[in-house]
């Protein structure tokens, strides 16, 4: 499924967002923190994501693709769009992701069994990784960084 079609198949779910509305949600981080995230030692108080792969790969290194609710999304404040989607129970947050620039909170726990995969970009192109894969890349990423730092 490329990215168009992930935001089309989500197009109509955010449009009538409702509190347990299931989306496919993009967390651009660093690998430690997809590695904390992972390890359940990640505790924000809300993760910046976005709908759709090709926004979150500007702003990471790693990328944590997961499985969130509408009811723990929340969007800054906007005048417009604020009445665009009457069907969401949370317009401004069916615009914010709707709009050119789709970012967002998520302030509800991201649980492994959540996450569906981690991309890591390598030579511009995200690479997609299980879970357990993408813990033995970083792990492995890890030392060599420690070998590189030795020699």
């Amino acid at each position: 499924m490329n990215i168009r079609q992930l935001i089309e198949g989500q197009k109509e779910q955010i449009i009538s967002l409702s509190p347990s509305s299931p989306l496919t949600l993009f967390f651009p981080t660093d690998i430690d923190g997809a590695v904390d995230l992972l390890m359940q030692q990640n505790r924000l108080n809300q993760y910046p994501v976005v709908p759709a792969l090709k926004y979150a790969v500007l702003h990471g290194d790693a990328v944590v693709q997961f499985y969130g609710q509408g009811k723990y999304l929340q969007a800054s404040r906007m005048n417009e769009g604020d009445n665009q989607y009457p069907d969401s129970f949370n317009p401004l947050v069916s615009h914010k992701l709707l709009s050119g620039d789709p970012l967002v909170y998520y302030t509800g726990l991201i649980l492994p069994a959540n996450i569906d995969i981690i991309l890591v970009m390598q030579d511009g192109s995200p690479m997609p990784m299980s879970p357990p894969e993408f813990l033995k890349y970083a792990i492995n990423d890890q030392a060599n960084q420690r070998r590189q730092q030795v020699a």
